[in-house]
């Protein structure tokens, strides 16, 4: 039976910034600047996927993780010592209430030390690296997304499309602004958006102990 969802979302601010000294630039090569704004952007990137993952909800976007871990006896997560294919496929089945295609996500760590050794009930590696695409495949055929926002040992499993918004009130944007009085110029990353799980049962969370 389809229901209706109703999420209140507002608008959180997110920021860096980097002051370089006239000085500084006028001895830096052409392409520095860029490295600057690419590095702001990839800064501000990380903190919006940490609170997408376990963000507290107060003042800031709630997390699929913080969500997860709230609800009464934690149903969606699932603790394991050494990962195994049942554990894998526990997370699958939690997360069979929609249709549409799962992602996996973990960090890199756990991607090499915990998946990349794990074989099917007859012996063969459960993961590979497909070479015509940008990324991990499993055996079920889940795409494996590296996401630094988890710690190492924990292993997402979702249905993003069904399982969480994000509102953009600002698309990320890097500017930067010459302060004449100080001989510098300050390089500004900002976004400004807010996000929160539609429903738990789009999710799994696998934890190593």
């Amino acid at each position: 039976e389809n229901t209706c969802v109703s999420v209140t979302l507002g608008g959180d601010q997110y920021g860096k910034m980097v002051e370089v000294p006239w000085a500084m630039r006028a001895m830096a090569i052409p392409e520095y600047e860029a490295y600057l704004r690419d590095e702001l952007a990839a800064r501000l990137g990380h903190v919006l996927a940490l609170d997408v993952a376990k963000g507290s909800g107060t003042d800031r976007i709630t997390g699929i993780i913080t969500k997860l871990l709230a609800e009464a006896n934690t149903p969606q997560v699932k603790d394991y010592t050494a990962l195994t294919y049942e554990n894998l496929t526990t997370a699958m089945s939690l997360t069979s209430l929609f249709n549409g295609a799962r992602t996996l996500y973990v960090n890199e760590e756990t991607y090499w030390l915990d998946l990349m050794g794990l074989k099917d009930t007859v012996g063969r590696p459960l993961f590979f690296q497909d070479p015509g695409i940008s990324r991990m495949n499993s055996a079920f055929g889940v795409p494996v997304k590296f996401e630094s926002a988890l710690a190492n040992g924990e292993i997402l499993v979702g249905k993003p499309q069904h399982g969480y918004v994000l509102n953009w009130q600002q698309d990320l944007a890097v500017v930067s602004h010459d302060k004449i009085s100080c001989l510098h110029t300050e390089v500004v990353g900002w976004a400004m958006a807010d996000g929160h799980p539609t429903t738990t049962k789009a999710w799994a969370l696998l934890r190593k102990n």
